[in-house]
């Protein structure tokens, strides 16, 4: 919601819905209460009739937003694409904690057979990283 991707927003809700109807123990009020809060932006009339419904008796829009803890938000594994002047020439794993390490994800890149074969022979000009996404070697 902070960068305004509203379909992608809305997509994880509905992924989220899908796996809650799969789980046989259901969603506990608390949790419940969460998602609603979650969905007020979007459905701000339906949100507050199902608010209402659970028995609160303000409005959810008065209703403190619920906090999370950063740390759970981050995959244990990302993929970095690995470019060669701008064209993808290959993928790796890396774990997380790894992310800020620019130099960790370069060997991790320069170990591929893959990228090796355009690097072999050639000047690297520079080495641009995104963190956590991609690094791409310009070379001459």
């Amino acid at each position: 919601m902070e960068n305004l991707k509203f379909n992608t927003a809305v997509a994880s809700m509905m992924e989220f819905i899908n796996d809650w109807q799969k789980d046989k123990n259901g969603l506990n009020t608390e949790d419940l209460k969460k998602f609603w809060l979650a969905l007020s932006p979007f459905a701000p009339h339906m949100a507050e009739e199902l608010w209402f419904n659970l028995g609160n008796k303000t409005s959810i829009h008065k209703t403190q937003w619920p906090s999370y803890d950063e740390k759970y938000l981050l995959a244990e594994e990302l993929t970095i694409a690995i470019q060669i002047n701008g064209k993808l020439r290959d993928t790796k794993k890396a774990k997380s904690e790894k992310r800020k390490a620019k130099s960790e994800i370069e060997q991790l890149a320069r170990k591929s057979a893959k990228v090796n074969k355009y690097l072999e022979g050639k000047k690297i000009l520079k080495v641009i990283y995104v963190e956590g996404k991609v690094i791409n070697f310009v070379v001459a």
